[in-house]
């Protein structure tokens, strides 16, 4: 019998990145970015983009390395893993409050806060195929499904000049909201790092940027629908100004939901779920390879998701999640991808320094 390859195919690498990328960005998204720059926090969201194209392109296939260039890109990944992980709980603390702000009034906050962690342990747990197929699954899905009802919301726009950036754009205040972003970054180069290995052919470059690119093209639009429908004095009196915006959507009377928010949110949650799970298959490979354990895999999924349990306990005020997450994780955000961007220019530099030898060497010798 021919063995069946595992390894991922080019839809599931992108579906992957992708769901790794936009689970740190639904629920927060975009109160900060305009809080901090206003109406010109678009002139950010498309600095964000550049960013993350960036990151995503200076990647490529790794080559062999010498020992102390990939003892720093160990260091790397566990400051890129423990910052993904705070960064996660973060998450975690928004969609419980989010949850029982307006769906689950009374219900206790232990009680929405362990299926959810379970099931990520659960399902992090299993064979980084099961966490790749459910990717290539269900990020199409909830990908145009989220699509389609964000484009039927769009009807409700009312004011497409806060769209358009000031004619006075002040510089300080953009590289505020730009640095607000940062954690939405962070997966990115994660990420791509972690599943290169899984994939079945290595990615070339348009795969490699095509995950971001649909994160980001899918946070711009949400960010087009909450600004252009409310407008930027209204959206940041609002704690959840999407989940807000997309509860008001009604549609036909023939569709089986007149009201698609609480369908919006179970769409989401899951892919919350899935992105976290994807998160821990990235740190458990990661910890796989520096500790060639059977219960490697076991030990990071349990002890992340029983983390993200105990933080969601701890920081129980939504106010104080995001100061965390504005003063204390942004800034090492903003480090990480800087120091990230940095090696991988180095790196890059140095391969095409190396060709670029060889081809004189080959050159001289004919």
């Amino acid at each position: 019998m021919t063995a069946v390859d595992t390894k991922m195919s080019v839809v599931g690498y992108v579906s992957t990145v992708t769901a790794s990328i936009v689970a740190d960005a639904l629920f927060v998204w975009p109160l900060h970015v305009v809080v901090a720059a206003g109406q010109n926090a678009i002139l950010a969201v498309l600095c964000i983009g550049g960013w993350a194209m960036t990151i995503a392109g200076l990647h490529t296939v790794h080559r062999p390395q010498p020992q102390w260039v990939r003892q720093v890109w160990t260091i790397v990944d566990v400051m890129g893993w423990i910052l993904l992980w705070s960064i996660d709980a973060v998450m975690v603390v928004s969609l419980l409050s989010m949850l029982k702000t307006f769906y689950f009034f009374e219900t206790p906050e232990w009680a929405l806060l362990l299926p959810f962690c379970a099931v990520v342990g659960w399902g992090a747990s299993k064979p980084r195929d099961t966490v790749h197929s459910l990717a290539t699954f269900w990020v199409p899905l909830l990908f145009i499904g989220s699509i389609l009802i964000v484009a039927v919301a769009m009807g409700n726009i009312q004011y497409p000049r806060a769209l358009i950036p000031n004619q006075v754009v002040s510089v300080r205040p953009v590289f505020r909201a730009i640095q607000v972003m940062a954690y939405v970054v962070t997966p990115i180069g994660v990420t791509l790092r972690g599943i290169a290995s899984e994939v079945q052919a290595a990615p070339t470059g348009l795969v490699r940027v095509l995950g971001p690119l649909l994160a980001w093209l899918f946070l711009v639009l949400l960010y087009l629908l909450v600004v252009g429908t409310l407008g930027p004095s209204a959206l940041v009196h609002l704690r959840w100004p999407v989940v807000f915006m997309l509860d008001q959507v009604t549609l036909d009377s023939a569709f089986f939901v007149s009201r698609v928010g609480i369908a919006v949110i179970f769409g989401w949650t899951m892919g919350l779920a899935l992105g976290f799970m994807i998160h821990v298959d990235v740190m458990a490979g990661g910890l796989a390879r520096l500790w060639p354990n059977p219960s490697a895999r076991w030990l990071v999924a349990g002890g992340a998701s029983i983390g993200w349990y105990w933080a969601a306990l701890g920081i129980a005020a939504p106010a104080m999640a995001s100061h965390v997450l504005l003063v204390s994780l942004d800034p090492l955000a903003v480090g990480y991808l800087l120091t990230e961007g940095a090696l991988l220019l180095t790196t890059r530099v140095t391969m095409l320094w190396g060709a670029g030898s060889r081809s004189r060497t080959i050159d001289e010798r004919d």
